[in-house]
């Protein structure tokens, strides 16, 4: 008999792979009484055999190696002083294993083995997630954890189904993108937007144009008889929370979210130049018309409290300028990945989420780290070949 063996040139796709699925994986096996703190603990002791063999190999850039000397004291200093501040202990696994090492790991991996483990993960992502659309609970209240968990492995097959053409990634990527519109969140469904959008410009064609058309004349149509379609949703027991937001013309307006920014910045801010430290904005959150704020739910609001007024407007800008400079000058693969993190992953972070639980902000990082570095080498290498 045969013995099937891993190819040398795929385990890090395949470490990849879960690494990036991690947390749907997880959570299957919490349903099989497996914690997710022995998960996440697997996928520390995984990263640090990664860093190590890459290390070994001299794969890895001296400057990532010294960065993770440095920032994972700094995680696990904010880890054990904001503890007892936490939701609970998932936000601080997702912070040791997701946010500083998202960095370091796409630092240090192939572009070639990123690729395919994104798509793998997205497969592994939507598998797990999608079928949560036709549960009570979700339908009820975990509407956004919902679109934000399908959001981003959606766009992935997304990207996959119009460059390929593949049937199978069709008909996920349409049923996704109803589901997520009917059972999710504004912020997710403005995000797919977008990288809809993005994909547009990006790939432009008389099918696509004549494709993208049809999909607007759709939504048209569906919109303009929106009552009737929630009527008939509701025949069926569900309802959904976008579309009765749209329905009742509040989608564009969040009175929450409002009074939470009012008291960011006439609370929080004014003063603050040195910041709260890491996750330090948990303890200052208020609660506003009897609703618990757990974390700002803006990116740079976030930074500013936890950082300062100093170290987090540099910072901030650091983010902006990254953002903006892979979206107008990277290429090939990098354009792929900074429609990825600088859409999907990046506008979400603008309006909910935390920039602590994921990887958004160190990804895009990364990505203009190795895509600067490159096309260093290449001005560098050119000149060369021409003499």
């Amino acid at each position: 008999m045969k013995i099937i063996r891993l190819k040398k040139t795929n385990r890090e796709t395949v470490f990849l792979t879960f690494y990036f699925a991690v947390s749907p994986i997880s959570k299957i096996l919490e349903k099989i009484y497996i914690p997710r703190a022995i998960t996440y603990m697997v996928m520390i002791f995984g990263c640090i055999l990664y860093f190590l063999n890459r290390y070994r190999l001299n794969k890895i850039k001296l400057d990532v190696f010294i960065a993770a000397l440095l920032f994972v004291p700094i995680t696990f200093f904010g880890v054990l002083l904001h503890h007892a501040d936490f939701n609970g202990a998932n936000e601080m696994y997702a912070m040791i294993i997701i946010f500083f090492p998202a960095y370091f790991i796409f630092r240090a991996a192939n572009i070639a083995d990123l690729i395919p483990a994104l798509r793998a993960s997205a497969y592994i992502g939507l598998a797990i997630y999608l079928p949560n659309a036709f549960l009570e609970e979700n339908i009820r209240n975990q509407y956004m954890t919902y679109a934000y968990d399908i959001l981003f492995p959606l766009s992935v097959i997304v990207f996959y189904a119009v460059t390929e053409k593949r049937w199978y990634d069709i008909v996920i990527s349409i049923a996704g993108t109803i589901l997520l519109a009917v059972f999710g969140c504004r912020g997710a469904i403005v995000s797919l937007a977008l990288f809809y959008i993005f994909i547009y410009f990006d790939k432009n064609t008389i099918k696509r144009t004549i494709l993208i058309s049809l999909i607007l004349c759709l939504v048209i149509l569906l919109f303009s008889n929106l009552s009737q379609i929630l009527s008939w949703l509701s025949q069926f027991g569900i309802s959904s929370y976008s579309l009765n937001r749209i329905a009742k013309g509040e989608a564009l307006t969040s009175h929450a979210r409002t009074a939470l920014y009012q008291y960011i910045f006439s609370d929080l801010l004014p003063g603050n130049y040195l910041g709260y430290g890491p996750v330090g904005n948990r303890r200052m959150m208020p609660i506003l018309n009897n609703h618990s704020y757990h974390y700002p739910h803006q990116l740079f609001l976030e930074i500013l409290i936890d950082y300062g007024l100093v170290v987090g407007s540099i910072f901030s800008f650091v983010i902006i300028y990254a953002v903006v400079y892979l979206l107008f000058k990277s290429k090939n693969e990098y354009r792929y990945l900074t429609g990825l993190f600088c859409i999907v992953s990046f506008v979400p972070l603008m309006i909910s989420g935390t920039v602590y639980a994921v990887g958004t902000v160190p990804y895009i990082l990364a990505i203009y780290t190795k895509f600067h570095e490159e096309k260093n080498i290449r001005k560098r290498i050119l000149p060369n070949q021409i003499s």
